[in-house]
């Protein structure tokens, strides 16, 4: 669970550019 924790808090900054291109 830990993981997935790490991973979001990485995905989301990366769609908010993915969002904004």
């Amino acid at each position: 669970q830990e993981n997935f924790c790490l991973i979001h808090v990485s995905l989301v900054p990366v769609l908010g550019v993915v969002g904004e291109q």
